[in-house]
């Protein structure tokens, strides 16, 4: 557990691709972000049943992001969201799961869909939710205080993919949407290590050729 101000950050990479999901606490409540492909490892490791968990929150509804959304929305109790522009993206995930990950998803019934600018009460804090197409139409971010999980769209050193669901243009204007942010702002991605805004508008290619 890492503290971010009002803040608690905890995280795990799990599954074969190494998706990172992650447990963002302020008070006694939390947000499960990216519900992965492994709940029981998932909900051992990071003591989700000790907790009280306000959202399953999902950058993007690609298979490896929300394999297991289900079996954790009946587990922990918790109301399921994700981006309102991916719900073409998650038919797609259905549709593919079983070739890559040997099993098909369960169907996703989601309680909300989140728009550019919802907030998500936690605590005695709130998360802010930031528009973010590019890798997927759908593709969100969490502000937190400090820290911003970006899922796929902002990796360290790079960015992800836009030829499953996405766009170039989109990815464009969400990096540049990203670069405008508090360059001491901590990014925590879908996959791989933490980073920060100054690191990729320095680093980044994706970033730095902005213009």
């Amino acid at each position: 557990m890492r503290k971010f101000g009002a803040f608690e950050l905890q995280s795990l990479s799990a599954g074969p691709l190494s998706t990172n999901t992650y447990v963002l606490s302020s008070g006694n409540e939390s947000i499960l972000v990216d519900s992965g492909t492994d709940h029981k490892e998932i909900i051992e490791k990071l003591s989700l049943d000790k907790k009280v968990i306000r959202a399953l929150i999902m950058t993007h509804g690609h298979f490896d992001h929300i394999f297991d959304a289900m079996e954790f929305k009946r587990k922990l109790g918790c109301d399921l969201m994700i981006g309102e522009h991916d719900t073409e993206i998650m038919e797609w995930s259905y549709k593919v799961s079983e070739r890559y990950m040997g099993r098909i998803i369960e169907q996703i019934e989601v309680d909300r869909f989140l728009r550019d600018g919802d907030t998500i009460p936690l605590g005695q804090s709130s998360v802010k939710i930031i528009s973010l197409p590019g890798h997927t139409m759908g593709s969100i971010g969490l502000m937190a205080g400090p820290l911003i999980l970006t899922g796929d769209v902002l990796f360290r050193g790079t960015i992800g993919r836009t030829d499953v669901g996405g766009s170039m243009e989109s990815m464009n204007h969400s990096l540049k949407r990203l670069s405008e942010l508090d360059q001491e702002i901590l990014v925590f991605p879908g996959h791989g290590p933490e980073t920060t805004i100054k690191n990729e508008l320095e680093k980044n290619p994706f970033m730095k050729d902005l213009g």
